[in-house]
């Protein structure tokens, strides 16, 4: 008899050894690794923060998934068109030349969900004549009164080169691009060395429920909240729910769950760059018991950062605050940046110019 044990023995006690090895170093990292749990309403901006995140500092994206982009895209020029058809109805607004009334019931009728892989001649025809109307551009001024994507006027004013049959989408269109994300997602990162697990969940009523499974071990929450959603409703309700108190309220919830009572707090202000847009034409003390100047950003987005610090109040963890643009990459890499430095406990009072505001 062996004292090594037979090789089945010798085999299956090195497997034990390697599993042992590899349990450690699991542990070791999960350790090292911070967890950033995202969180906001739907259309905040969260999966657009994510899409930054792997631009910056993820693998660089597959053919495959470019040609899902481009999907995504010819998609997302269908759906506008067609909101837009409907709103120009549904307002009773005048266009400056009516489409042919035949052409906007077939392109009202092709099924968004399953487009062409391509932008065909007439579609596109139909869609360019359509959006350079002036009555159509006036309904899209009035866009708070229905639900369209952010992205809608980037996309119809890129017709020119997104029908093009070589078309490959650029890393904006990637950025700008709308997808309701359903369900929960886990995306790893590292950062000049430090590992980011970050999980994005979907922000709609109906998602919320699963969000609960993700709440354990998170180091830091990140909730993102659309400023520019002040005059608008909710497309999930019946009622007229205002998009930017839901957000408002859901952000008070979500600092009542013991989990995040030691956890780092950052909220994102997003979509600024409509923001600054809207707040010149669309008076904040309409929506909110705003007593400040009208057609004042500074005064404007203060009142608005007010009310979730309130909300916030007294905790052991500073909140951190910013005023972001989720769809320009290089000040969210830049943002990212003091995040990480306020969620690693480092030089804190140097966040953003010498203060955490």
């Amino acid at each position: 008899m062996s004292c090594l044990g037979t090789p089945e023995e010798r085999h299956a006690k090195e497997v034990n050894q390697q599993i042992q090895r590899d349990l450690k170093k699991h542990k070791r990292d999960l350790k090292n690794t911070k967890k950033l749990l995202l969180l906001g309403t739907g259309e905040s901006g969260k999966t657009t923060f994510i899409k930054q995140m792997r631009i910056l500092h993820g693998k660089p994206y597959s053919q495959d998934e470019l040609d899902n982009f481009r999907f995504l895209v010819y998609r997302n020029i269908y759906i506008g068109v067609q909101v837009l058809i409907d709103a120009m109805d549904t307002l009773n607004l005048q266009y400056e030349q009516a489409p042919d009334q035949a052409e906007a019931n077939r392109f009202c009728e092709i099924d968004y969900e399953n487009p062409p892989d391509h932008l065909p001649p007439a579609d596109y025809n139909f869609a360019k004549n359509f959006w350079k109307d002036k009555g159509v551009k006036m309904c899209f001024e009035k866009r708070n009164k229905f639900q369209i994507s952010d992205s809608a006027e980037y996309f119809l004013d890129a017709l020119d080169r997104v029908k093009e049959e070589d078309y490959n989408p650029t890393r904006e269109d990637i950025v700008r691009v709308r997808l309701k994300t359903v369900g929960v997602h886990e995306y790893n990162f590292n950062i000049r060395g430090q590992s980011f697990l970050m999980v994005d969940v979907g922000g709609q009523r109906g998602e919320r429920r699963k969000w609960i499974s993700s709440f354990e071990n998170v180091q830091s929450v990140i909730f993102l909240t659309a400023i520019s959603e002040y005059d608008q409703v909710l497309a999930e309700t019946e009622e007229e729910d205002n998009r930017l108190l839901e957000s408002l309220q859901l952000f008070e919830t979500i600092m009542r769950y013991p989990w995040f009572r030691h956890a780092a707090v950052i909220v994102f202000f997003n979509k600024m760059d409509l923001f600054e847009k809207k707040i010149l034409t669309s008076n904040l003390e309409e929506y909110f018991p705003y007593e400040g100047p009208k057609k004042d950003v500074k005064f404007a987005k203060g009142y608005i950062k007010q009310m979730f610090s309130e909300v916030y109040g007294s905790r052991e963890q500073a909140l951190s605050t910013h005023f972001t643009c989720a769809t320009d990459t290089h000040a969210m890499g830049k943002i990212f940046e003091d995040v990480k430095a306020f969620i690693l406990g480092q030089h804190i009072d140097e966040i953003a110019g010498g203060k955490v505001h």
